[in-house]
């Protein structure tokens, strides 16, 4: 950021001068840093970030019970030793690994050493807005960067007029910094160490209850209420307590052996990716992430036809076995009993979950502790403030859900057993996927293309799928009961087809987001005609994001492999910023459980031809070799056809 004396009223406006270097003294040299003077801040003046001759300076916050690690380099455009740039930016990070985040702002010319310094240390850059204004108000060049460690730290860039009195300059950007959140106060301070629960003694305990006398003539509900208030006491009788804190304190130091979990490894480079935040702007007054539909909205689906199934057929042993397989690392509901309670003692509570799971099939009954989930918003894309780009992911009861379980196996045999699945259903079906999907119709596109045959293919997206019609009916009244929807009848006109679309959706409430549909024209003597939906045209799109794979409409794939390579250059980064150690046998684990799924999903769809895609590709497998100091000066091409060798790896392309 380029600097000169401003009228006063300006740096007021821009708060406190917390540093300033005036350079050699010509107008528009050096650079400045003005801190809000109610955060704590003090400047780093450690090695060549102090005595460089590049302008620069670094500073740390402290926010949140974190520090944050702030620079601001100024470059002028006449050429820089860009080892002297390399070793500020060395330097910059190896001092960032000790505290959260770091920003770098300053001017620099787009120029391929520099971007190789970027690529190098993994930075993301998040300015693709005109950054200076020239003489005739004219603002068309980026010359100011803003880099970060990790991207989601900076959202809402925008730009500003210039500070002053002048018509020319550097345009000011604003832009929202992400700080991670303070820890909640209400978080529990003590809770059961299943590490050291007496098992037996629990399974003893819950053998002396006589079930069947309990739950004589109970509702499903006060059979559910009592089955959590005999297992709670039995825990609260043979299960330690340990203090939250102290067990924090030792998860400073993990460690990882070949034997822990790898959801384990998950968990933690996950929580290292994401900025823990708290979404304050979408919560309400009893802090519940719901959006409700209005009642006209709403299908009553006692007004719709039956379609009779034979009774789910709940067994005791089938619940024995469900709760023996019950998967340990998933998290508990409201009900508040842990899968390894259910696991460890499932021969004591099998039979009163099945006499539970009986009644409530019988009754068309729920408890509410079924009823109730714990919601998890999952930022997709887009606004953060916008509560329709989060994702609802719901924790519900885990015996809710070895009873959604059973009625799942019963629905689904009954719909094979009389084919009622359409063999172009591909999710939720056992054999196919969404890989499978995408060959069927990258199948379909290229043979009608080599026998000379155009095709327009339309890509629908539904509004709020999964808060309208029978969907949020039947998961909401739980009732048994079920709407099977028919495939949407085959017409030679796709514009019949996008009408035949409309009554359905009108039928069935399921609404089509006219603005996100769209149309790609196959073939280069398509006729390129228009369609409607709901009265709206839509629009022609040369590509498209199709289940996680980019169609384009040469069935070209280089949108495809830029998507993949960048995504594993990402988490590359995020991995170098986790692991500060790392070695030939963990880089391979790592490249193996977070690199190749990113760069081989659905890969039989879109498997790369030309040299430049293949190479691409090639390139994150040598990049992540050179994560470990001792293979960077080894053979890469010898290594790797070296199956014995310290990498070992195969190519995988």
């Amino acid at each position: 950021m380029a600097t000169y004396e401003q009228h006063e009223e300006d740096k007021e406006q821009m708060s406190k001068l917390f540093h300033e270097i005036n350079g050699d003294g010509r107008r528009g040299g050096g650079v400045a840093l003005y801190i809000d003077s109610n955060l704590i801040s003090y400047e780093v003046n450690e090695g060549i970030l102090n005595r460089s001759k590049i302008e620069q300076i670094w500073i740390i916050i402290a926010a949140n019970d974190k520090k944050y690690l702030i620079g601001c380099v100024y470059r002028p455009s006449e050429q820089v030793d860009m080892v002297e740039m390399s070793q500020i930016f060395t330097e910059a990070c190896k001092l960032s690994n000790g505290y959260v985040s770091d920003i770098l702002v300053g001017k620099d010319s787009v120029e391929n050493e520099f971007n190789n310094i970027i690529y190098e240390y993994f930075l993301y850059q998040h300015v693709s807005i005109p950054t200076f204004q020239n003489a005739q108000y004219v603002t068309k060049n980026t010359l100011d960067l803003i880099l970060t460690k990790n991207n989601e730290r900076v959202d809402k860039l925008e730009s500003n007029p210039v500070l002053g009195n002048i018509n020319h300059g550097h345009l000011v950007l604003t832009c929202k910094f992400n700080l991670d959140a303070i820890a909640m106060e209400n978080y529990p301070k003590y809770k059961f160490d299943y590490s050291r629960c007496d098992y037996p003694q629990i399974s003893l305990s819950i053998d002396k209850i006589d079930w069947n006398y309990l739950f004589d003539r109970l509702s499903v509900q006060f059979m559910s209420d009592l089955f959590i208030e005999k297992i709670s006491q039995s825990c609260n009788a043979f299960i330690p307590i340990i203090d939250v804190n102290s067990r924090i304190k030792r998860k400073n130091n993990p460690w990882f052996t070949d034997k822990v979990n790898p959801k384990l490894l998950y968990k933690y480079v996950n929580s290292q990716k994401t900025i823990k935040q708290v979404i304050k702007a979408l919560r309400d007054q009893t802090d519940v992430f719901t959006i409700e539909n209005s009642t006209e909205e709403r299908l009553q689906i006692e007004n719709l036809g039956d379609i009779i199934i034979d009774a789910v057929n709940i067994d005791y042993f089938d619940v024995l076995s469900r709760l023996k397989h019950v998967d340990i690392n998933k998290t508990y509901g409201v009900d508040s009993i842990h899968s390894l309670i259910l696991k460890n003692c499932a021969d004591s509570v099998a039979l009163a979950l099945t006499l539970i799971f009986i009644e409530s099939s019988v009754k068309s009954e729920l408890p509410t502790q079924w009823r109730t989930a714990i919601i998890t918003p999952l930022f997709k894309k887009g606004d953060k403030l916008e509560a329709a780009n989060y994702r609802p992911v719901s924790l519900t009861s885990i015996t809710c859900k070895i009873m959604e379980g059973i009625v799942r196996d019963c629905i689904q045999s009954y719909l094979m057993k009389y084919k009622l699945i359409s063999k172009s259903q591909h999710g939720f079906v056992k054999g196919k996927s969404c890989t499978t999907n995408l060959l069927e119709a990258l199948d379909y596109i290229s043979f009608n293309l080599s026998i000379g045959i155009s095709v327009d293919e339309a890509l629908l997206d539904f509004v709020k799928a999964f808060y309208s019609g029978w969907i949020e009916a039947f998961l909401k009244n739980r009732i048994q009961r079920v709407i099977q929807v028919n495939e949407i009848n085959v017409e030679n006109s796709l514009q019949k087809d996008l009408d035949s679309a409309k009554e359905w959706s009108k039928k069935w409430l399921l609404g089509f987001n006219s603005s996100k549909c769209v149309i790609m024209h196959y073939g280069t003597i398509n006729p390129r005609l228009k369609y409607t939906l709901n009265g709206v045209q839509l629009e022609d799109s040369e590509c498209e994001r199709d289940l996680g794979v980019y169609f384009s409409t040469n069935l070209k794939w280089k949108k495809q492999i830029i998507s993949s390579t960048s995504k594993a250059n990402s988490m590359m980064g995020m991995l170098k910023m986790t692991f500060s150690r790392i070695d030939a046998k963990l880089v391979k684990t790592l490249y193996k459980v977070f690199i190749r799924p990113l760069i081989e999903f659905a890969v039989p769809v879109w498997s790369p031809y030309f040299k430049g895609d293949i190479s691409l590709l090639e390139k994150v497998q040598h990049r992540m070799t050179r994560l470990v100091p001792s293979l960077r000066k080894i053979n890469y091409e010898k290594n790797i056809k070296n199956k014995e060798g310290t990498w070992g790896f195969n190519k995988s392309v």
